[in-house]
């Protein structure tokens, strides 16, 4: 019977037995976990959930071993609530000003990306000295004329 070593597992039988083997456990878009991150939207949806909320009360459980090798887990409770109905979003927002006028430079420069636009990149497609592009024809040259051109011979 023929033996080959597969991804760090010695299997038996030929590459076509393998293959058939392995297509119930193959990764598709048919064969995915029930709570799949990949099946929760995206991350903007969730940020924005998030962000019009007027309170956030987040669990968090950490588990990790002890001295003794034994997994203990801690809980904790954060809330976060908002002063006077304002959503997440507009307390951030305000603690992004509050930086700002601190003297955050990181802050002022989201804040003005986001209040006037980037501002436009300059895009130079001429020459290095400024000059337009000169664009020719090479299509009826010669091999020997475009080597030249290549060059600098020309």
């Amino acid at each position: 019977m023929d033996r080959r070593f597969y991804g760090g597992f010695t299997a038996m039988g030929n590459p076509e037995q393998i293959i058939k083997a392995g297509e119930a456990t193959r990764f598709s878009s048919d064969n995915q976990p029930e709570d799949s991150p990949r099946n929760t939207g995206p991350i903007s949806k969730y940020l924005r959930e998030i962000g019009d909320a007027t309170e956030l009360v987040m669990t968090l459980k950490i588990t990790k071993p002890d001295k003794n090798g034994v997994p203990t887990t801690k809980e904790s409770t954060h809330r976060i609530e908002t002063i006077g109905g304002a959503t997440i979003k507009k307390m951030l927002a305000t603690r992004l000003y509050q930086q700002a006028i601190n003297g955050d430079t990181t802050a002022a420069k989201i804040i003005l990306d986001r209040t006037e636009g980037r501002v436009p990149q300059q895009l130079n497609l001429g020459n290095s000295d400024g000059s337009p592009l000169d664009i020719r024809d090479m299509s009826s040259l010669t091999i020997e004329q475009l080597r030249a051109i290549a060059n600098g011979e020309a």
